[in-house]
């Protein structure tokens, strides 16, 4: 039951960064936004195994759902303003990826609960947020280089 509410938790904070980030997009743009989204779900998920009692975690699952800002939309819509002209092949590469990534992830989790618990998990899904900020922000500086002589700028 209690881990019932930390999730339900999760997922009304999440709902609550969509509505905001359906706004924001629009004032801020997807490129900056992005940016944003990562820091805060990398740095929102740190106290959820840092904290040393449960009675927080409600409360700090809603937060990181906010914090979150959407955050595989969000990646999914930069990963397309990274190039010119975005193909429905490359949507359907970035759609395929979320949805494989969405799929596999219960049981990647539980295989590194079952080998070195709960703590270890959490802090996996904080390490797997920092490798997702490094490629972004990789990712954010290379498609603003200027282009190369003969070929068209970076969107």
């Amino acid at each position: 039951e209690e881990a019932g509410q930390v999730v339900s938790r999760f997922w009304t904070g999440m709902l609550v960064g969509q509505l905001f980030v359906a706004w924001w997009v629009l004032r801020v743009g997807a490129r900056r936004l992005v940016l944003l989204c990562v820091t805060t779900t990398l740095l929102s998920s740190l106290p959820l195994w840092l904290v040393s009692t449960t009675q927080w975690l409600p409360a700090l699952a809603c937060l990181w759902g906010v914090a979150n800002l959407d955050l595989l939309k969000m990646v999914i819509a930069f990963a397309s303003l990274t190039v010119a002209v975005p193909t429905p092949r490359l949507l359907a590469a970035l759609l395929f990826g979320a949805t494989t990534g969405t799929a596999v992830s219960p049981t990647v989790t539980t295989v590194v609960v079952d080998h070195f618990g709960t703590l270890r998990v959490l802090q996996f899904g904080s390490l797997c947020y920092f490798v997702l900020a490094l490629f972004v922000a990789l990712a954010h500086r290379l498609s603003r280089r200027p282009a190369a002589p003969g070929r068209g700028a970076p969107p």
